[in-house]
C-alpha cells in the first residue's frame, strides 16, 4: 500500500512539473509570437515614416517660411 501511494505522490510531483514546464513554453511562445507582432509593426511604421519623410519635411518648411515672410 505504501509503494502504490508513493508511486501515485511521485506520479503528481511529475505531472506538476511538466505541466509547469509546458505552461512556460506557452509564455515563451507567446512573448515571441508578440515580439515578433511589435518588429511587424515597426517595419509597417519605418517604411509608412520612409514614404512620407520628404513631404512631411517640405510641409514644415513651407509653414516656417510662411511665418518668417509675416514676420518681415
Amino acid at each position: 500500500m505504501i509503494v502504490r501511494g508513493s508511486h501515485l505522490l511521485a506520479e503528481f510531483v511529475l505531472y506538476v512539473f511538466l505541466d509547469t514546464t509546458q505552461h512556460e513554453r506557452f509564455q515563451d511562445h507567446m512573448q515571441s509570437t508578440k515580439l515578433v507582432f511589435v518588429e511587424f509593426v515597426a517595419l509597417i511604421f519605418s517604411s509608412i515614416l520612409d514614404v512620407l519623410r520628404e513631404p512631411l519635411v517640405e510641409l514644415v518648411m513651407g509653414i516656417k517660411q510662411t511665418r518668417h515672410d509675416e514676420v518681415q
